[in-house]
């Protein structure tokens, strides 16, 4: 199908509904994107809210299923280990433990700051929220882009819970359940299982192995009641992920005759197939296996005129990633990337009617270390016998601490102006060793150990007006910075390149923006208009200059961009049982000042994973069919305009973007409602269009979007 009758079916769905009488009102949305229960439409914050519900019914497993329905929100995953967020163009590439990422992930406000243990799944989930812009007044480090809060389903007294079972295409399947109730009056516990397989869709033709992935996640929480005025939270999750196979394609290849990294090919080596979209030959596949555990107290004490909230959080992970280093059926080398940390951190925060204030600590041991093997295809093979070249472990220790506060004043009964601000100092102090038993190769990488520390600080304000025009009609106009830390490179072939850190990035918001219902509530509309100036951007290019030679992916402070938008987002409910939604996105982000290492000008070229355009649609059903059963019918709908994986602008083989991507689903429901049979299918039209694409020097590294994906999930609730 063509793009351009994909876009009109994606709007024509979200819009082309007839005009008949109102009678449903919209469900109030309640977030705490101001840690504080309150309506979404009352906050003058971009919020795109998804309930557990929702999740739930569209098998959202994932923070990568979560751009489906996310104006502004794209998370270019390159496999298991690298979950790469951008919100609004502002985002990372770098996925090591000497950087940060630029939106701040969290679990039950504790925040998750690995990007390989930052996608630990969505079982059993209250709600997820998508926060735009910098948070960093309330949720702190790294979160200058904005933030995705996640709230698992807390215990209760009354005893319920649910379980589920799927099975789907590929091999796939789903089983999952949670149980909550009272071991006494005043201590409830929820204990939540589960685990999904998704078979995978990229295939080795070697070895017959697909990038298969299993997520594995359990929870138990105790919620206690030890006084009036006193509650208790305990939790503990323990998460697995792995893929059996790290599936990515080389898509600079030529079919016989490419010749990729001529600086490590062997004399002859030089034929390759590139095979078909989801099916090549790649000569050493590889696999990811990640273990998180977290655990966090929670005390909430009442007084007279505040809440005392004490948020303790220990968070600990460890994983490996094999790769195929080339991606291609020679057998050039391949890498491999160990990562352990553990994290601690505490919170106290005082909360009244108008006001919060509150104090944050964090600790960061990390420990990683990457490590290439060379094989028969190579050059350095060649020479001197298949050595191992063992480069960059690094011990990392990161220390952070805030203080931070708003408030909020009155004027009038509808005009309010909140002030906020948070002070941060994050300092590093970290070991990196260059370790090599290829001495002959040419350039020739340094055996050294190399020990530094650095220290940043930064005020991030936060003023935002709002003016209540009527009961259902808010506009506001917010100003926040926010920042994200410096570190260090992730690989450093010598001594040179160790001792080059990065400082951070820092991010000016203005946005303007409109919350509204009308016709007597059954109509949801909001719009915001955004103007970042981005300063000091973290950009990673591959450079020689600083390594005699040989490719390094190095990060500088080399860019400076603005980045302007529009947001709009439509909920409509025209008749009893049905919803319909409609949102739209525009992006103009561009670098303003960038030369690359090498001379290269990238200024005027547009900021990676930054679509012009976005246009999502939806609709959902619900009508009595018989016997008090329901039927649920939903499809959801999105295009995505072309953009650029890379700096550059004019590069083939970095293009992304100019596709849709839909779905669809029907379900049965009990006249109880505690069955729910349902059935599905995701990328109904089979797109064939990458996730994500890496240049590495000569070489493009691509990873494929899931094909169609369909099956059949069966809920019973109690």
């Amino acid at each position: 199908m063509h793009n351009f009758l994909k876009k009109q079916m994606a709007l024509a769905i979200a819009i082309s509904i007839p005009g008949v009488a109102f009678s449903q009102t919209l469900e109030e949305v309640v977030v705490t994107a101001q840690k504080r229960a309150q309506s979404a439409q009352d906050v003058p914050i971009s919020i795109t809210a998804m309930s557990g519900e929702f999740l739930e019914e569209r098998g959202v497993a994932s923070a990568t299923d979560l751009e489906k329905f996310t104006p502004g929100l794209r998370i270019p995953q390159q496999d298991a280990s690298k979950t790469f967020i951008r919100i609004r163009g502002v985002g990372s590439q770098k996925f090591d433990i000497g950087s940060s990422g630029s939106v701040g992930v969290f679990v039950d406000e504790v925040y998750m700051p690995r990007f390989s243990g930052a996608d630990i799944g969505f079982l059993d989930m209250e709600r997820i929220e998508v926060l735009k812009g910098p948070q960093g007044t309330l949720f702190g480090r790294n979160t200058a882009a904005g933030a995705i809060s996640s709230s698992t389903r807390k215990p209760g007294h009354e005893t319920e819970g649910f379980v589920e079972a799927g099975v789907g295409n590929k091999d796939s399947y789903l089983v999952r359940g949670a149980v909550s109730g009272s071991v006494t009056d005043a201590v409830a516990m929820r204990l939540s299982l589960g685990q999904e397989e998704r078979g995978g869709f990229q295939t080795d033709t070697l070895s017959g192995s697909s990038d298969d992935s299993t997520n594995t996640t359990a929870r138990l929480q105790a919620m206690i009641d030890a006084s009036d005025t006193l509650t208790v939270q305990a939790f503990v999750q323990f998460n697995n992920r792995q893929q059996d196979a790290m599936l990515q394609k080389n898509i600079a290849l030529g079919t016989q005759d490419g010749q990729i990294f001529p600086l490590f090919l062997a004399p002859g080596v030089q034929a390759f197939d590139n095979g078909d979209f989801r099916d090549y030959p790649i000569s050493d596949g590889g696999d990811f296996d990640y273990d998180t555990w977290l655990s966090y107290l929670r005390l909430e004490k009442e007084f007279k005129h505040f809440q005392l909230v004490s948020l303790s959080s220990y968070l600990d992970g460890d994983g490996t990633t094999v790769n195929d280093f080339d991606s291609s059926e020679a057998s050039v080398g391949s890498s491999s990337f160990e990562e352990d940390y553990s994290t601690f951190s505490q919170e106290l925060r005082l909360v009244g009617d108008q006001w919060i204030a509150g104090a944050y600590y964090y600790q960061d041991d990390a420990y990683s270390d990457y490590k290439f093997s060379w094989f028969e295809d190579s050059l350095p093979a060649f020479l001197w016998g298949g050595n191992i070249f063992d480069n960059a472990p690094l011990d990392m220790e990161t220390t952070s601490w805030a203080v931070f506060g708003e408030y909020r004043i009155g004027f009038t009964e509808r005009l309010s102006l909140t002030l906020g601000g948070r002070y941060s100092v994050d300092e590093i102090d970290f070991t990196r060793q260059g370790i090599t038993s290829a001495p002959g190769m040419i350039p020739t990488p340094q055996n050294y150990t190399y020990s530094d520390n650095e220290d940043w600080d930064s005020f991030d304000p936060k003023v935002s007006l709002t003016f209540q025009a009527t009961d259902d009609l808010m506009a506001y106009f917010t100003y926040s910075e926010g920042y994200k830390a410096g570190g260090t490179q992730f690989t450093a072939p010598n001594l040179e390149v160790a001792s080059q850190l990065f400082d951070p990035e820092e991010l000016s918001s203005y946005e303007v923006g409109v919350k509204s219902e009308l016709l007597d509530r059954t109509l949801r509309l909001n719009a915001s208009v955004f103007y970042y100036d981005y300063q000091d951007l973290q950009v990673q290019r591959v450079d020689t200059a600083l390594s005699g030679g040989l490719p390094v992916a190095f990060t500088s402070n080399a860019a400076e961009s603005e980045i302007t938008g529009f947001e709009f987002d439509l909920l409509w409910a025209p008749i009893e049982g049905l919803n319909v939604h409609f949102a739209y996105s525009y992006l103009d982000a561009e670098y303003n000042d960038f030369i690359g290492p090498g001379g290269e000008n990238f200024s005027g070229n547009p900021l990676p994973v930054s679509p012009e355009n976005t246009v999502m649609g939806s609709l959902d059903y619900t009508t009595e069919v018989s016997g008090g059963w329901s039927l649920n019918a939903g499809t959801d709908w999105v295009w995505i305009d072309e953009f650029n994986f890379d700096v550059t602008d004019d590069d083939p083989y970095t293009k992304g973007g100019d596709y849709t991507l839909g779905s669809f689903r029907l379900a049965l429901i009990s006249p109880e409602q505690n069955w729910r049979i349902t059935a599905y299918a995701d990328n109904v039209t089979d797109e064939e269009e990458y996730a994500n694409k890496t240049r590495r020097s000569q070489e493009v590294i691509a990873a494929a979007l899931d094909g169609r994906r369909y099956g059949l999930r069966l809920q019973y609730s109690f």
